[in-house]
């Protein structure tokens, strides 16, 4: 129990306790003993009552800080979880970039590739064109003779 609910009870022992012995030195009838006794149970009954709502709004108290203390927990975690996960988020867009340049890059060795296959296949063809002129030259040169 509290400081403060001491105090609380500690008040209402001493009103019951005065107010007792007041209205029993100043009543002599068995009806007024019998209404002193009901409001001395009633006093200690809501001194009771008085005991228990302290204990329950300190009990109370306790779950709110500790409610708060978990909220404030799980919101850290939370701001936690996000910068990781922005922090994926920038690595996955590097590695992208990163990824694409290497794609275009290899696109555009590949496009020079065919070209100079062309530009080959291009010169292999007029070779070979070259060289069968000649050689039908040759033929007709030696068919003629």
């Amino acid at each position: 129990m509290t400081k403060c609910n001491l105090w609380v009870v500690n008040i209402f022992l001493f009103i019951g306790l005065l107010t007792s012995s007041t209205v029993t030195a100043n009543l002599d009838h068995d009806e007024d003993n019998e209404a002193v006794s009901d409001l001395q149970d009633l006093l200690h009954t809501s001194m009771i009552n008085i005991v228990s709502l302290n204990d329950l709004v300190t009990e109370l108290t306790q779950r709110i800080a500790q409610l708060t203390l978990s909220q404030a927990d799980s919101q850290a975690e939370s701001e936690r979880t996000i910068k990781e996960l922005q922090k994926e988020i920038e690595e996955l867009k590097t590695s992208v970039s990163e990824t694409d340049a290497k794609s275009k890059e290899r696109s555009n060795n590949t496009q020079m590739a065919i070209e100079e296959l062309k530009l080959s296949l291009t010169d292999a063809d007029a070779k070979s064109n070259q060289r069968l002129n000649t050689t039908q030259l040759a033929i007709e040169g030696q068919l003629k003779n």
